[in-house]
């Protein structure tokens, strides 16, 4: 009699709970008295006051929830603690060890069923007898489930009692009834519901559930564990076995096998209630749930959807780059109409995601799944976000470096020098230009092709990873499709225009060398080098010639000749051809000659002069000289001399010399072959 009154107290107070009227919740805000305290406070105080604070709010809300008849669950709140429940050892002594047979359950039941209808109203019970009149047992159960979720657990109660006495031998309405005792805190009827099930069904993972969440609920936590345990050894992922068991591993303070459960958990169901407990236990930053996310979309057998060519993102595909210099020109000119449109849609995703929030409209509450999507983008974010960088800075030194060695190569290209000679037409310059094209192109091809080939390598990683993380970021917003998410997914697809943009101009797309502009073919070049080699007369090496007339002198040898005359012994005018170049230079100066008593003797001499090429078009001015002497009768010598000029600039060089170190030297050389 003793259960039955207990039963009776447990179904009162759960009726009792539901039918009183919302109470005023206070709105727990500091007036301006408080405020004024609270500036005063010291950041210790301020902590604690706030702690105190939501401390306050939360009972107020806890308070509020009930008097409503709302259920609220309240391991949500931040002062929530996650602790063992106490054993209840009267309850659990009423409990009988055999299971019941399916006669006692029947009779209980009827006299449940008398118990329940005592403690509703008569409009009430009217209502529940008028939706089990002449109804199936499929009808009646789905009845109670919307009693239960209607915030009526009396009547949700009496259409599972109903419910078992249409199909006594269905244990599935047996489980049910048993459920609804373990939510309203009734334990130790489930208990024996349970027992009698599992005596028909033993390895049945939702009977061992529900058999390790009464005993939780009434503190025999081994007994709860040991059922627990055989739960998820039929199905080890069972999400409410797995919850259960990492909070009991939380508050036997072994977290590592909490982690453990919750993962399994996570897999299967991501409740508020859950992600509390995950972020209570300082366990948030080990678990990654858009993994977790992802690995329960797969194990329920929906495939990803394509949202990334839903969009139409996969459309914009980047030409390959050019392997080639001569392939760079080409491809600007082919493409450029692709990288306005790529331009064109970043500005269109970023005006979308800076546009004013819009309202939304549907039939579901937003923001419903609030929690669970930011969680689920904090850690797709933490996981992709590295990884949508199109070049790190190893990346961009390793190019640095391929550019410096490009560089470097070009630098000592092995061209033949450019030798003219009078004659030689504009032709000659430009088939020297073609040959050193031709050294240069294939260093500047192969420097094209290997930095090219390692940007499309880099934009075919980067592009695979910024395509599953729209995908997936758009899969999270479906669960809350509030207008900041909506924004963040249009700003992401914005920054993957950008992303587009900047590997577009990241490969390298030089023109050819500068010596490539010539309108020559490698043969022609050849043709025209070697016909001037052909005509060639070679000069011997015994040519030499110096004449000198009254005012005159001509030297003559293979490389040049020069003519210079005197004017009245002051001024020096001549002229000068090089052969090989084609150059001539016209000058005029003035020198002196002399002794200064028996110490000294030299000469200076000063000239400005005026270059011509081998096309006699102007090339250079400037001015040059040099000194020279001897001090003692030649004991020590000097000389000096240096070359200004508009193209060449300053140089200059000197020397000095000793006829009695030249003696000395001489003398000592002579020794050494004694």
């Amino acid at each position: 009699m003793n259960k039955w009154l207990l039963l009776f107290l447990s179904l009162a107070t759960l009726s009792v709970s539901a039918q009183k009227k919302p109470a005023k919740a206070s709105a727990g805000i500091p007036d301006a008295a408080e405020l004024q305290r609270m500036s005063k406070m010291t950041p210790a105080e301020l902590a604690r006051y706030q702690q105190k604070l939501i401390r306050q709010l939360e009972g107020q809300a806890a308070a509020f929830a009930d008097s409503a008849g709302i259920v609220l669950d309240e391991s949500v709140f931040e002062s929530f603690s996650i602790k063992l429940p106490v054993k209840d050892v009267k309850r659990l002594a009423g409990i009988a060890v055999q299971p019941p047979t399916l006669s006692q359950l029947m009779s209980r039941t009827q006299a449940m069923e008398q118990v329940i209808e005592k403690m509703m109203t008569p409009a009430q019970l009217a209502q529940a007898r008028e939706a089990a009149r002449g109804r199936q047992a499929s009808e009646v159960s789905s009845a109670m489930i919307s009693s239960w979720y209607g915030q009526n657990p009396l009547t949700a109660l009496l259409m599972s009692v109903k419910t078992t006495q249409l199909i006594p031998d269905h244990l599935p309405a047996w489980n049910n009834l048993a459920a609804l005792f373990n939510m309203c805190g009734i334990q130790q009827q489930a208990v024996p519901i349970l027992k009698y099930c599992l005596t028909k069904k033993p390895g049945n993972s939702t009977l061992l559930n529900n058999m390790g969440q009464a005993y939780l609920g009434l503190g025999d936590v081994s007994t709860a564990t040991s059922y627990f345990n055989q739960c998820l050894t039929a199905d080890a992922l069972h999400p409410e076995a797995n919850r259960s068991m990492a909070m009991i591993s939380l508050m036997q303070n072994e977290p590592d096998k909490a982690l453990t459960y919750f993962e399994k958990e996570l897999q299967i169901s991501m409740r508020r209630s859950s992600l509390a407990g995950i972020g209570k236990s300082g366990l948030r930053e080990r678990l990654n749930y858009a993994r977790l996310h992802l690995q329960k979309v797969n194990r329920q057998g929906h495939s990803q959807r394509n949202f990334f060519e839903e969009i139409a993102l996969g459309k914009f595909s980047l030409p390959d780059l050019p392997k080639k210099a001569i392939e760079s020109d080409p491809y600007l000119k082919q493409n450029a109409s692709f990288f306005k449109s790529i331009e064109a849609e970043y500005r269109f995703w970023i005006m979308a995601s800076t546009a004013p929030n819009e309202t939304l409209t549907g039939d579901r509450y937003p923001g419903l799944y609030q929690d669970l999507a930011g969680e689920l983008m904090a850690d797709l974010d933490k996981t992709y976000l590295p990884l949508l960088q199109f070049l790190k800075e190893d990346d961009i030194n390793h190019l640095l470096s391929m550019r410096a060695d490009f560089e470097q190569k070009m630098a000592v290209a092995p061209c033949p020098p450019i030798v003219t000679k009078a004659g030689d037409g504009p032709e000659v310059i430009m088939a020297y230009e073609k040959k050193c094209c031709d050294i240069k192109t294939p260093i500047k091809d192969q420097f094209i092709n290997k930095y090219n080939s390692y940007i499309t390598e880099r934009i075919k990683i980067t592009q695979t990873r910024w395509k599953e993380y729209i995908n997936a970021l758009v899969s999270i917003v479906q669960l809350d499709p509030s207008s900041a998410n909506k924004k963040k997914v249009y700003s992401f697809v914005a920054q993957y225009f950008t992303f587009l943009q900047q590997a577009s101009n990241a490969g390298v797309k030089d023109l050819p060398p500068s010596e490539c502009h010539v309108p020559l073919t490698t043969e022609q070049a050849d043709a025209i080098l070697q016909a001037r080699h052909d005509v060639e007369i070679e000069c011997p090496d015994w040519l030499k010639l110096e004449l000198s007339i009254k005012f005159a002198k001509l030297n003559l040898d293979c490389d040049a000749f020069t003519l210079e005359a005197d004017a009245y012994g002051l001024l020096t005018f001549g002229m000068e051809k090089k052969f090989k170049t084609g150059s001539s230079t016209l000058y005029i100066g003035a020198g002196i000659d002399g002794s200064f008593g028996s110490m000294a003797s030299g000469s200076i001499t000063q000239q400005l002069y005026i270059v011509f090429d081998h096309n006699n078009q102007f090339s250079d001015i400037g001015l040059r000289g040099g000194a020279s002497g001897d001090l003692v009768n030649g004991v020590v010598g000097a000389e000096f001399g240096y070359d200004f000029s508009m193209n060449s600039g300053f140089n200059a060089q000197g020397s000095t010399k000793s006829a009695w170190v030249e003696k000395t030297s001489a003398a000592l050389d002579k020794i050494k072959t004694l």
